[in-house]
């Protein structure tokens, strides 16, 4: 079972015997960062602990009874990320990690989080998008930024008081690209417009914005489409999204899936009409990183083996059933020689219908006037013709120094093995 160390900072602590009623067991230390406060949260688990041991660990410690949306994960040596498998051990899948650090996050965001009935699940996913809003993953057009911005500021002081607040009294960083006009727009906004929101209402209203923008709960991926042309892959409950710069090529969406394949460094997807879209990553281990959250993905929103309080899945339990995933990579012998991981789903005989959340841009607004208490700041934003930006896509040589990152990365990784 793990425990909990109650270190007075953070330290590297190597692994020690002790001996127990049951025998002599090996105690495994790791350090989990969690999201509320930048806590940091030391553990030790055993020889025999499973990834779900730890995360439900974690989910007791942080009150957290909504189980399906959190996630472990971890960086190896090579600067890939791995998310912790629930079904293995841990140590088995830490090898290459020294020392043990897992950073608890929100694995798959909810279509509509607000509806969420667990108000602590609220808060922390709440917090994660605040760290999305700030390293640029959650990004928005000026005008959106300018009011999400605002809301920090009456989250984190309250009502406007002249007394207290006055000239730039934005003294933190929560937006990347925070300029001065963004910070003076969402001053007035807050001036104006928020006095009498509660933080409950702000968080409220905050995720209401959120779910709204297109980047919403994505993890983006860069990888190789048809003729070597490189595309930014988006991943979120709405589907697959591929863009080349700013501009939009496909959008797979869950319910269109059959079938996800992946051979090496290339992911397959194949489509109920019969289409096949293959995807070349930069590396295997990134590949399967890629793999493994459209497989979490595409089990979540289409298998009837999930519960969900928020949005697209409806508002009734699902019944169980059991996940079609195969991952031949972990058999010996002779048929290691495939390495083929597939997902294979029926979906003409699955009953469950996906009503998809239609993500606009303009439907911000309507989620403003959705709620009383802030019907003023629609009729604000609206006079201020703070309708929606179209969307901006990160910087494009900010992907290309990344993708040469990566790439240096493997080249090194390959040449440590070969002369091994």
């Amino acid at each position: 079972m793990v425990s909990h160390l109650n270190l007075p900072k953070l330290q590297i602590v190597r692994m020690k015997t002790v001996v127990s009623n049951t025998g002599i067991e090996v105690l495994y230390p790791c350090t989990v960062h969690l999201l509320k406060n930048g806590e940091i949260l030391e553990c030790e688990y055993k020889s025999d602990n499973i990834g779900r041991d730890l995360l439900d660990y974690i989910l007791q410690n942080q009150n957290l009874s909504e189980k399906d949306y959190w996630g472990l994960r971890f960086v190896d040596t090579f600067e890939q990320r791995h998310w912790l498998e629930l079904d293995k051990l841990i140590r088995c899948q830490v090898k290459n990690v020294c020392p043990t650090h897992f950073h608890f996050r929100v694995k798959v965001y909810p279509p509509e989080p607000y509806k969420l009935s667990d108000k602590e699940t609220k808060h922390q996913i709440f917090t994660q998008l605040r760290y999305d809003l700030m390293s640029g993953r959650l990004c928005c057009g000026p005008n959106d930024s300018a009011l999400l911005l605002a809301l920090m500021l009456q989250y984190t002081h309250g009502d406007f008081d002249p007394s207290v607040l006055f000239g730039n009294y934005v003294k933190e960083k929560i937006l990347l690209n925070q300029t001065i006009a963004t910070e003076t727009k969402a001053i007035d906004i807050h001036k104006d417009h928020l006095n009498g929101l509660t933080k409950e209402q702000v968080e409220d209203l905050f995720l209401r914005m959120a779910c709204q923008l297109e980047a919403y709960g994505i993890d983006p991926y860069l990888v190789e489409g048809s003729n070597q042309v490189r595309l930014n892959l988006w991943i979120n409950y709405n589907g697959m999204v591929t863009y080349i710069e700013n501009r939009k090529v496909n959008h797979l969406k869950w319910m269109d899936i059959n079938k996800v394949i992946r051979e090496e460094n290339k992911l397959i997807v194949s489509l109920t009409n019969d289409e096949v879209i293959e995807f070349v990553c930069l590396t295997e281990a990134e590949c399967k990183y890629i793999y493994r959250s459209v497989a979490d993905h595409l089990i979540f929103f289409t298998s009837s083996g999930r519960k969900s309080t928020a949005g697209a899945l409806g508002s009734e339990s699902i019944p169980e059933s059991e996940e079609k995933l195969e991952d031949n990579e972990n058999l010996e012998g002779d048929n290691k020689k495939s390495l083929n991981s597939e997902i294979d789903f029926d979906q003409k005989s699955n009953s469950f219908k996906q009503s998809y959340f239609k993500v606009s841009k303009f439907n911000i607004l309507n989620c403003i006037f959705s709620q009383v208490y802030v019907f003023h700041i629609a009729i604000s934003i609206f006079v201020m013709g703070a309708i929606s930006e179209l969307f901006s896509l990160f910087d494009k040589d900010i992907f290309g120094f990344i993708f040469l990152k990566q790439r240096i990365t493997y080249i090194i990784k390959k040449y440590i093995l070969s002369i091994n």
